[in-house]
């Protein structure tokens, strides 16, 4: 009788929990179009269940171990009044800032700035005590309620039917999302981050065996914004096509850190950057590829990938180069589709080239080279082109036999399972720099072939990395990257050569915010200010930058020079650039600041 009073008594909490969470959809757009409403109906049942369900965890074994009634109703009543109680606060941070209760939230509150997020008054403390009081007073006439009927033996039978049903609801919503991912059906995938902690179930690779595949170039601004939850951008952009226009051309090296920009290790690169604008204090918008690409372009925290994936919304930076005619042509050695930049960043350019031809990194790099140097001969000339080449040897440690090896001594290949705080970090460094080394000749090569065809005189080159590289510096057993958010892992060299400016040096803090910005007005002519589609400035602009906020794949963090606040999914951290944990308080000033920038460009 205890697992059937669990389960019934937990399932009206389902029903509690739609209707809490049901206050989001006054700040969320429409569900437009049949399969869009059934999936948001079956989304809030389904996940709902799986919350109001999250206790039986705990209450399901302590019945078969210790069963008492007593303490598994207590038990039961308190788990679920809080977890109701929290989805209640959830929905009040969510119309207020659109995003969900974190650990950056109740530091915030226990921080002594609960005043500033809620504007707490009077009345909202009595509001709060009665609903705690109403939540407490629900779940115990409902418990009782329960307990009656089981003991008088009426009703409450069909609990299997009802529960077979609640699993096929979420087996069905999020097959439905797997689809719709798939399937860049974004009226669908856009809807998942309505609800707190929302499973967002993928399979790419399955649906594309069975024929789905995503079709996101073929959607119009128009079409994606209709319905949108995205206040992005917040102001039309007013650009205005320069002549003659000039060309652009990105170079990104994955994994190439702010100290192996140097003559030894890349000669090529230094020499053009005795010609251009250098950026000595430079920081990607993240410490892995999907965050520090997305900064880029974007000019926004990578806190906003979901949303923007979600909707298949590009940048406003492709629009407009869209808009004035540009020839877009992507030469990436890494594949496009992981992380989904087919469907972020590159969603509307046509015919986009997703992957390239090898078998190893060394190999893929070589292939996207050549492909540009083909397309800078079958181009249009009369029309300008942007162009990005995206290499992956430092990423992957990886060069082509034969090829030079300066720093030494070298390992061959990396085995990340037998590094330890112990390991010798200076092979692993070498065969690091071996392939920037790699890279850069490459680069190197790209470079004459546009001078040759007389292309550097009017084309924009723009060099940098998508994120740094740490091996073990901070003695703290950290390698690679994605991992924190310490300068060898965020800081990243910035060259930026522009036909008819001379070379210039600065120390002034920039970051991947304010390359968007610098091209929209410097190179397209635009004069809608930035905070309008972004939180950079001009890279020449020295000021506002004293913290910027960070993201790698599940984590994110606001960076200043002296001190890093993280904020982990166990709660929030203060450290230093060499992360070592610091006993102070966060700043709450600059916690509050970046609740504003992640929920600037929501509705």
């Amino acid at each position: 009788m205890l697992l059937r009073w669990t389960g019934w008594f937990l399932f009206g909490n389902v029903w509690l929990i739609v209707a809490v969470l049901l206050r989001n959809l006054s700040v969320v757009g429409p569900a437009n179009g049949m399969l869009a409403q059934l999936f948001r109906w079956l989304m809030f049942a389904g996940h709902s269940a799986f919350l109001a369900f999250l206790p039986a965890l705990l209450l399901l074994p302590l019945a078969l171990i210790w069963p008492r009634r007593r303490l598994q109703t207590g038990l039961a009543m308190g788990l679920s009044s809080i977890l109701l109680f929290a989805a209640l606060v959830d929905t009040v941070i969510f119309q207020q800032y659109r995003f969900h209760l974190n650990a950056e939230i109740f530091n915030l509150v226990f921080g002594g700035a609960a005043s500033e997020i809620l504007v707490f008054g009077w009345t909202m403390y009595l509001q709060s005590s009665l609903l705690v009081l109403a939540i407490v007073a629900i779940q115990y006439f409902w418990a009782r309620w329960i307990w009656r009927r089981l003991e008088s033996g009426g009703g409450l039978r069909r609990g299997r039917s009802l529960a077979a049903a609640l699993v096929m609801i979420f087996i069905a919503q999020g097959l439905l999302h797997a689809w719709a991912n798939a399937s860049a059906t974004t009226v669908i995938t856009r809807q998942a981050r309505t609800l707190p902690g929302y499973l967002q179930i993928t399979a790419d690779k399955q649906f594309k065996r069975l024929g789905v595949e995503s079709r996101a170039s073929d959607l119009r601004v128009g079409d994606i914004q209709r319905g949108s939850a995205l206040n992005y951008p917040r102001a039309e952009l007013n650009c205005h096509t320069s002549e003659p226009p000039l060309n652009l051309v990105i170079i990104v090296i994955d994994g190439w850190r702010a100290d192996a920009l140097t003559p030894r290790a890349t000669p090529n690169l230094m020499r053009l950057a005795e010609q251009s604008q250098r950026y000595d204090d430079h920081v990607a918008g993240g410490s892995a590829t999907r965050t520090g690409l997305f900064s880029l372009f974007y000019s926004l925290p990578g806190t906003y990938g979901h949303a923007m994936l979600a909707e298949g919304r590009g940048p406003v930076l492709i629009d407009e180069l869209l808009r004035q005619q540009y020839q877009i042509e992507i030469f990436a050695s890494a594949k496009l589709v992981s992380p989904e930049f087919h469907r972020t960043i590159f969603a509307r350019v046509p015919e986009l080239r997703v992957k390239s031809k090898g078998d190893s990194a060394s190999e893929r790099d070589i292939d996207a080279q050549q492909d540009f140097l083909e397309f800078l001969d079958r181009r249009d000339s009369g029309r300008p082109f942007f162009s990005m080449l995206f290499y992956d040897a430092p990423h992957a440690l990886d060069l082509p036999s034969g090829a030079p090896r300066p720093f030494q001594p070298s390992w061959d290949s990396v085995n990340y399972l037998a590094l330890d705080n112990d390991s010798d970090p200076l092979p692993f460094r070498n065969l690091y720099l071996n392939s920037v080394h790699f890279n850069d000749a490459l680069i190197g090569e790209a470079l004459e072939a546009m001078k040759l065809r007389g292309l550097d005189e009017n084309t924009v080159v723009l060099v940098t990395g998508d994120h740094g590289q740490e091996f073990n510096d901070n003695g703290l057993n950290y390698w690679g990257h994605n991992s924190n958010f310490s300068p060898p892992q965020v800081n990243v060299p910035l060259l930026l050569h522009w036909p008819g400016q001379g070379a210039a040096s600065f120390d002034h803090r920039t970051s991947h915010f304010d390359v968007a910005p610098t091209l929209l007005n410097d190179l397209l002519g635009c004069t809608t200010e930035p905070e309008n589609y972004g939180i950079g400035f001009p890279l020449t602009h020295s000021g506002g930058r004293e913290w910027l906020l960070l993201a790698n794949y599940s984590e994110y963090a606001l960076v200043s020079r002296e001190r890093i606040i993280a904020f982990l999914p166990y709660g929030v951290e203060v450290l230093d650039p060499t992360y070592e944990a610091v006993d102070e308080a966060p700043d709450l000033a600059a916690m509050l600041a970046a609740m504003e920038l992640r929920g600037r460009f929501f509705r």
